[in-house]
């Protein structure tokens, strides 16, 4: 029989090819190649199913809750096949559901291995898988100053601004950019490598700069603030110091930062564009409130209570509303009815308070516990607000990895 330890490294080191197999699909999206399932999906497929494996391996009862959830988010899509008789959207959703799946499925994977007893000979590879992913992810945004991959956006009359590489779902890309940003930043800080964790704070910004999302650039600052700033219950007076520095010195470095970089690019254009086409709220929110008020109406009024409760999928929903919400949790609503919400914000509560007690444990043992504290509240309210983080395929697997992390031990 395979050892644990041999299956596991082999696992991690498949991870290795996680961006740079997106980066291949978009590539390929980009030159109007479309296959019945994309090779991220492909991919992504097959991580999932050898992690799943693994949690079954070790024990069969912990593998029962994650089987709840496969039956809740299949439930839609196969649902409003069997009684619709309509199959053109069940395959299609089966595999969108399956985003939703990936986060919950990678977090109880990772939390296996560090508790297993090899769990320090295993864990520096995955930081190099870290560092590679980050390295990738910069680069790829990077390409695009040299005119390769796809602009982020476009306004106005076909007038494109920011770059996203070549991975297709730019929109997912702050999250991955956020997620690696702090764990890599979190342990320059705390060991003392301040000049690194300030280039790594430069080469972040500019990054979700070139992105031109507001998420990226906002997202970015606070998660630099948050890792000065050690996250606590309590504060005690090293925590005031780090804040102080925070205020004198690295908000003003970033505003200056983030400044230089907005009027040497178009995106103040975006902007500006925006913001004359729509209201406050309506530029905010990146017009997500308009597709919330449709969203609610299809859904209150179009929706019976068994659909509401368990929903019909994603792409029913869709070509009824039109458009998406891009707001997890009314995304999830919609989609996965009301039975899906409350699993959703159930497990976001059950992974919350295991960080709140790690991270105020009394030996203040767990070295990771109150990153995760923090970036599980700034990744929820980014996804209650932006979305495109907990239904992120491309983020999905650094998520269950860096929520995770706080079961870690210093040791």
């Amino acid at each position: 029989m395979i050892k644990l330890i041999t299956f596991d490294r082999f696992l991690i080191s498949i991870l290795f090819l996680l961006l740079l197999v997106d980066m291949l699909n978009g590539f390929l999206l980009n030159k109007n190649i479309i296959l019945l399932i994309s090779v991220s999906q492909a991919y992504k497929l097959s991580v999932i199913m050898l992690m799943l494996f693994r949690i079954i391996m070790t024990n069969v009862k912990k593998s029962i809750p994650i089987v709840c959830v496969i039956f809740l988010l299949f439930s839609a899509p196969i649902s409003y096949y069997l009684f619709n008789q309509d199959s053109t959207y069940l395959f299609k959703d089966l595999i969108k559901n399956v985003r939703y799946l990936i986060p919950i499925v990678a977090f109880f994977y990772f939390r296996l291995l560090i508790v297993s007893s090899y769990w320090s000979k295993i864990f520096p590879k995955l930081k190099k898988w870290l560092y590679f992913s980050y390295i990738i992810l910069v680069l790829n945004l990077y390409l695009g100053l040299l005119g390769f991959g796809i602009r982020a956006y476009n306004y106005g009359e076909g007038v494109g601004v920011g770059y996203k590489g070549y991975i297709y779902a730019g929109n997912e890309i702050s999250g991955v950019l956020l997620i690696l940003s702090s764990i890599i930043a979190y342990d320059l800080w705390n060991n003392n490598k301040k000049r690194k964790f300030f280039l790594l704070l430069f080469i972040s910004l500019f990054a979700s700069i070139l992105l031109s999302s507001k998420t990226a650039i906002l997202g970015t600052v606070l998660v630099f603030m948050i890792v000065s700033v050690k996250f606590r219950s309590k504060f005690r007076l090293s925590s005031i110091k780090r804040f102080l520095f925070v205020l004198i010195i690295v908000i003003p470095l970033t505003i200056y930062i983030i400044y230089k970089g907005v009027i040497s690019t178009n995106l103040m254009d975006r902007f500006l564009w925006f913001w004359n086409k729509f209201d406050f709220w309506t530029f905010i929110l990146s017009n997500r409130n308009n597709f919330l008020k449709r969203g609610y109406e299809v859904f209150s009024n179009e929706y019976n209570i068994f659909e509401k409760l368990i929903g019909k999928g994603e792409s029913p929903f869709i070509e009824n509303a039109s458009h998406a919400i891009e707001m997890d949790l009314f995304d999830i609503l919609f989609s996965n009815g009301i039975i899906g919400a409350f699993l959703f914000l159930f497990l976001l509560l059950y992974i919350v308070s295991q960080a709140y007690v790690f991270m105020n444990s009394r030996n203040d043992d767990y070295y990771y516990a109150s990153l995760s504290f923090a970036m599980i509240l700034l990744l929820s309210l980014i996804s209650f607000l932006a979305g495109h983080i907990y239904s992120s395929g491309l983020a999905a697997v650094f998520i269950g990895f860096l929520f995770s992390l706080m079961y870690a031990k210093k040791t």
